[in-house]
């Protein structure tokens, strides 16, 4: 009994509960709940981000609707233009990183206009060696 309590204690100790949202997480948290008031059609929405995923209340195995900036990549290799309408979900941590894709590429892309961008309240460290503010950026294909 004693050991149930203890590891009742311990976690939460070390899980937020209830579930606050922290800085790294700002950004992520307002664009998924904009994704999900904004697309009442289901458009083709592209990220890396798992989270944004879930809370723009799409399926993530749902590849009609649901695909990775890696299939962006793919799609373009191949030269094939993302579907009117479709969504591309830029943020600074798995678009950078696991998806290696800059913002750059995409704000300078013509096909793409921006729909909405969120930045975290202050800078944190990163994976990419410095200190940023955790931000998402949403396009939408012309």
């Amino acid at each position: 009994m004693v050991v149930v309590v203890v590891n009742t204690i311990q976690t939460l100790n070390q899980s937020r509960l209830p579930f606050r949202i922290d800085n790294s997480q700002y950004a992520a948290y307002h664009a998924g709940k904009w994704l999900k008031e904004h697309t009442q059609e289901k458009n083709i929405l592209y990220t890396q981000h798992p989270f944004i995923v879930f809370l723009a209340d799409y399926d993530p195995f749902e590849s009609q609707y649901t695909r990775t900036l890696w299939d962006l990549e793919a799609e373009k290799n191949n030269k094939q233009q993302p579907v009117q309408g479709s969504l591309i979900v830029w943020d600074s941590h798995f678009a950078a990183l696991e998806g290696r894709t800059s913002v750059d590429s995409l704000k300078s892309n013509i096909n793409y206009e921006v729909v909405y961008h969120v930045k975290s309240e202050k800078a944190e460290y990163r994976t990419s060696g410095g200190n940023e503010w955790p931000e998402v950026y949403i396009f939408k294909q012309k």
